[in-house]
């Protein structure tokens, strides 16, 4: 790749983030730019070609951030208090959830990791468990939670907590078994997310995954030989295994998680329930910014087949 199409390719994956980011009202940063760029360039070129755009009037500065003109841009500094506050109140539940011996992460993911709070945000927690222990973790932290009156209920969602997601630490197929639409949620929906137990667990499941290596190759992983679970008593095992059954039995038989709009991956692996995936609307509000959104034809009728 020549010179010229090289820093066109790095002006493409800055605005695809930017617009990205937009999305939510957010500016992005230098250290997220550098960070999360879906290229590989340095730190001099990336602020050198960021800095010609804004000259261009392509992105617009916002104190140290960048961001898309006519976008309504969140004031970041007070979301942060919420957003500390939320982190907080997480990590001193991950403190408590991390000496389970098969929890070894806990993180914060959506608008409280991204950093767009309101003041109903709930707390969504990503759990990272040994292999063989998702189902006794989430059968243990939803019961605990439920009586200590922490989990979000339809009435109650402000500050409380949401355990949508637990996957061992083998890590599964990301782009397979996250979301509906991955381009352009996945890749920073995973690395945004904030580990306020077990980082270093985090970053090693990330980091074993190729479509995150291919999707962040400017991101500074931890060096060092990879943790090693140790495996644990049979009848675990054995409760595990029971309680996959009866939450695959469950959730098949919930009417929410059999929806058009649902995603839902229940497996030995992975618990994943999304009753409502947004990846769809994010990806086409991201395209809209973009400018390359295309209206679907509605007067096109889908073909029925003929009749016999």
């Amino acid at each position: 790749m020549n010179a010229q199409d090289k820093e066109k390719s790095i002006r493409e994956a800055i605005l695809d983030m930017v617009a990205y980011f937009a999305v939510f009202g957010l500016p992005v940063s230098e250290d997220r730019l550098n960070a999360l760029l879906a290229v590989k360039a340095s730190h001099l070129a990336v602020l050198a070609i960021v800095r010609d755009m804004v000259a261009n009037g392509e992105l617009i500065k916002i104190e140290d951030c960048y961001g898309l003109a006519d976008v309504r841009y969140v004031n970041l500094h007070k979301k942060q208090t919420q957003r500390d506050y939320l982190l907080a109140r997480a990590g001193k539940l991950a403190g408590v959830i991390g000496k389970l011996p098969f929890v070894k992460a806990v993180c914060v993911v959506n608008s409280v990791a991204i950093g767009n709070v309101h003041e109903d945000s709930d707390i969504d927690l990503l759990i990272v468990t040994t292999p063989g222990r998702v189902f006794v973790a989430k059968g243990f932290l939803w019961k605990t939670l439920k009586i200590l009156k922490l989990l979000e209920t339809e009435d109650k969602k402000a500050g409380q907590f949401s355990l949508g997601m637990v996957l061992t630490t083998r890590g599964v197929i990301f782009e397979r078994d996250i979301m509906r639409e991955n381009n352009p949620h996945l890749i920073y929906w995973l690395m945004t997310a904030v580990p306020v137990y077990g980082q270093r667990r985090w970053q090693e499941v990330l980091q074993a995954s190729p479509y995150v290596r291919q999707h962040a190759p400017n991101y500074l992983w931890p060096k060092g030989d990879r943790s090693i679970d140790r495996a644990g008593t049979k009848w675990l095992d054995s409760l595990d295994d029971r309680g996959y059954r009866i939450h695959l039995r469950h959730t098949s038989r919930q009417e929410k998680n059999l929806r058009d709009e649902a995603f839902v991956r229940v497996r030995p692996d992975i618990i994943n329930l999304h009753a409502i995936d947004r990846s769809r609307a994010i990806a086409e509000a991201w395209q809209k910014q973009r400018g390359t959104w295309v209206e679907p034809d509605k007067s096109l009728k889908p073909l029925r087949p003929k009749k016999k």
